[in-house]
């Protein structure tokens, strides 16, 4: 399974620590975040995003998940335990928080050009942030 280098990381103090696409405002309290193209074979499943979260002391926080569009397969979580970086926190840095990954597996039929979208949010941020990753699907 491919997974993207781009992880979204929540951590407080109501920081968002992203090395994400390009966001933009949608609406008050909601970022659309636009990331690369995904290329992949029908049947095929690609791992988007990493999500999880940590409170000051090294807790694991809720992100939350919501599948919003996903033409030409299906958009799910899987979980997973992810280490913080030293470069996400100093007083983390190593720890292994749960989160989930995100994923998307094609249609077996599917083809073409497609985006899904997704919304993830935590209490650990005053945002939403709406996910959208355009996807090619060709053999």
């Amino acid at each position: 399974m491919a997974t993207s280098k781009y992880n979204f990381v929540l951590s407080l103090p109501a920081a968002v620590l992203m090395t994400l696409g390009v966001a933009s405002v949608a609406t008050a309290g909601t970022k659309t975040i636009t990331e690369e193209t995904i290329i992949m074979k029908p049947g095929n499943k690609a791992g988007l995003q990493y999500l999880y979260a940590w409170d000051k002391n090294c807790r694991a926080v809720p992100v939350r998940f919501k599948a919003l569009k996903s033409p030409k397969g299906r958009l799910y979580t899987v979980p997973g335990r992810f280490k913080v970086a030293s470069s996400q926190s100093a007083e983390c840095a190593g720890k292994s928080i749960p989160g989930k990954k995100v994923v998307f597996k094609a249609d077996r039929n599917a083809s073409g050009a497609t985006v899904v979208q997704y919304r993830i949010s935590s209490k650990n941020t005053f945002d939403d942030f709406i996910i959208s990753r355009p996807i090619t699907v060709r053999n």
